[in-house]
């Protein structure tokens, strides 16, 4: 008996562009108040797909636990702030707002992304 090949560990790329993506996020002039999807590529093409229907939904909001020292509040309600994916292809990452996705649509090319975006990282 043959058992099957064991998966490969997954390459932990969206973390990483988490990390490059925080640094650029707080050296530019973006605007407080706002939230952030990221998603990537390997390709010259990104499905919509990948950005499941919890995620383009802006207005429900979330609660996150708050880590931080002791007397600060142990949570953060976040509600009604404006939405951006951003889409790391091989060379650039593309910061776009949600409303500017067609999602009848299959995928996104990264001139697609390009034209729909507000910000070029």
């Amino acid at each position: 008996m043959q058992l099957p090949d064991l998966p490969t560990k997954h390459k932990q790329r969206e973390a990483t562009f988490g990390l490059e993506f925080r640094d650029k996020l707080i050296s530019s002039s973006f605007p407080s108040n706002c939230q952030f999807e990221l998603k990537q590529t390997e390709t010259d093409k990104f499905y919509l797909r990948d950005i499941k229907s919890k995620q383009r939904n802006p207005n429900k909001g979330l609660i996150r636990l708050s880590v931080a020292t002791t007397g600060s509040a142990d949570y953060m309600l976040v509600t009604d702030l404006p939405l951006y994916i951003v889409i790391k292809f091989k060379r650039n990452a593309y910061i776009i707002p949600i409303e500017n996705i067609d999602f009848s649509k299959v995928s996104l090319t990264e001139i697609e992304a390009k034209k729909l975006s507000t910000i070029t990282l």
